[in-house]
């Protein structure tokens, strides 16, 4: 995939003046590859195995002519790297899905340059259980576990002194859930979910943590026209 995009914008400085932004956006190179099939010596174990992996790249550049001087130019690269792969077991009852993502930007403006980096993991696991035939239920017990992490680093720099840069944020987050359902009958059904979420900011070398448990009791009923 490729892309370009070309756009012109004017603002009114004064009464009789207007300012003028060129810009442009290119997406190149956009590329994804996917894969899936079924391991031949893991069907007791795998029925069905799918992967992705994307690498996308996108340019932005935005220049503004000046009345006096030189020209207002700055330019935007971000770069990133997408990751899926997905495990399914053997009777569709149980998949593990990993994801991973890193992300570069890079801003060039007047007099300085700033650089962002993020990374963000993902694993989720579900998993149905049969419940025993003397509970007399519609279904089957449904579970969920998710873990969740992303850190982002920001820097700025003076372009005369490249070497030497200030570390603008340094913060992330942890998560991890563990969800369960069921249906308790035809138009009734439960919940339950625990989760513990972590935020840390190293620039202020502060860590906040919560901790959530939740019980829900859905109930759905029809009232008949009125």
């Amino acid at each position: 995939r490729m892309q370009r995009t070309d756009s012109r914008h004017f603002s009114r400085r004064s009464i009789d003046q207007l300012s003028r932004v060129d810009g442009e956006q290119i997406v190149f190179p956009d590329v994804t590859f996917r894969w899936s099939g079924q391991p031949v010596a893991l069907t007791w174990l795998l029925s069905n195995v799918a992967a992705t992996v994307r690498a996308v790249h996108t340019r932005q550049a935005f220049v503004s002519p000046q009345q006096v001087g030189t020209l207002e130019r700055r330019t935007t690269r971000l770069t990133a790297y997408p990751a899926t792969l997905t495990f399914v077991g053997p009777q569709e009852d149980m998949s593990l899905t990993l994801s991973f993502t890193r992300s570069n930007r890079a801003d060039s403006l007047p007099g300085s340059a700033g650089e962002l980096r993020s990374t963000e993991g993902q694993a989720d696991l579900t998993r149905a259980f049969p419940l025993p035939a003397s509970w007399k239920l519609p279904g089957g017990l449904r579970t969920r576990l998710s873990y969740r992490r992303n850190e982002t680093q920001s820097y700025v720099s003076n372009l005369a002194a490249v070497s030497q840069r200030s570390r603008l944020t340094d913060n992330g987050r942890s998560q991890i859930i563990l969800n369960a359902d069921t249906n308790l009958a035809d138009d009734i059904s439960f919940s339950l979910q625990a989760s513990r979420m972590v935020t840390f900011d190293r620039n202020f070398n502060r860590r906040f943590t919560q901790t959530l448990l939740s019980a829900v009791l859905n109930i759905q009923f029809f009232g008949g026209a009125l």
